[in-house]
């Protein structure tokens, strides 16, 4: 009797439910419990850490997509860039839906191309 196919087969469905309960567990996590959050203050038209202290005005901040050429050119990154900093906001394989986040952040009154 062959026992490589159940035992690849059971490997791969434990290597599955990890990754869902990983992602699932960071999806229910409050913005807190996120290391390294910004969030977006639009009433007052700025960017700030989780801990509070102002990082930019959201007239200072770029928003630019560029090819991650680590994974050999499949994914698209979108950086979000202010004067003294930058963070990449999205990773996609998508190039459409990369266009689609700065389309959303143009209508949003960001510097997005």
């Amino acid at each position: 009797m062959d026992i490589a196919f159940p035992a690849g087969a059971v490997l791969l469905l434990i290597a599955v439910l990890g990754v869902h309960r990983a992602v699932r567990a960071r999806r229910d996590s409050s913005v807190e419990a996120i290391a390294n959050v910004m969030i977006v203050d639009r009433s007052a038209r700025t960017v700030r850490n989780a801990n509070g202290p102002i990082v930019a005005r959201m007239e200072d901040l770029k928003a630019r997509m560029h090819i991650d050429w680590w994974t050999r050119s499949t994914m698209r990154i979108v950086v979000l860039r202010w004067p003294r900093g930058k963070r990449t906001i999205y990773r996609s394989c998508s190039r459409r839906q990369s266009l689609e986040l700065l389309a959303f952040l143009n209508e949003q009154g960001l510097d997005a191309q």
